[in-house]
């Protein structure tokens, strides 16, 4: 019985989520403070330190809980980034939208992690950031993020025993960072 209601709701999870589809994108707002004190902000130090999606791209050996594991972490990296370049430039548009948006995202793939009784890891994309000093290097870090992250979904869809729910989902993530990089190249051009 339990089985079946958790398979309900991961359903109506699923189903909301993929129909909300590049529309705003939220379901929550992040409630804990955002602290920049003692972090890094480089791509570098993510994947240097086997996190996010620059783990997951030079990972030969890919299993579904780590490709899990590394898409919440860049999803984690990229929501936090989102809000420290918010917070320290003043600027509301895109990241504001695009931080809720990474929100929506991570509680998707809780909602995969659940379905497989795996451990939600923690979010610790504070210890990898802190904020660019330039709002044209905030807007350069953002892209190249999103390129790393359209990288790793696509390296996941080719794993051929993907199930359906699980390919579903890292589709859409990867077209979200398709056009998360649309709107930061406008907004980056104006």
């Amino acid at each position: 019985m339990k089985k079946k209601i958790l398979s309900i709701l991961l359903t109506l999870v699923l189903s909301f989520y993929l129909g909300i589809g590049l529309t705003g994108c939220s379901l929550t707002n992040r409630k804990e403070p955002v602290n920049k004190e003692n972090t890094v902000f480089t791509l570098e130090t993510t994947q240097v330190n086997g996190w996010g999606s620059g783990a997951a791209n030079k990972d030969d050996n890919l299993t579904f809980e780590k490709m899990l594991r590394y898409a919440i972490e860049d999803e984690y990296i990229k929501r936090t980034r989102y809000e420290l370049i918010s917070e320290k430039f003043k600027i509301e548009e895109p990241f504001y939208s695009m931080a809720k948006c990474e929100t929506g995202n991570i509680l998707t793939l809780i909602s995969l992690f659940s379905k497989h009784n795996l451990p939600v890891p923690r979010d610790k994309s504070l210890e990898y950031i802190k904020t660019p000093k330039s709002i044209e290097e905030a807007y350069d870090l953002c892209i190249k993020g999103e390129e790393n992250n359209i990288i790793m979904y696509e390296k996941f869809l080719k794993d051929e025993s993907l199930e359906e729910d699980a390919k579903a989902i890292f589709l859409k993530l990867r077209d979200i960072s398709k056009e998360n990089i649309n709107k930061l190249s406008k907004k980056e051009n104006n």
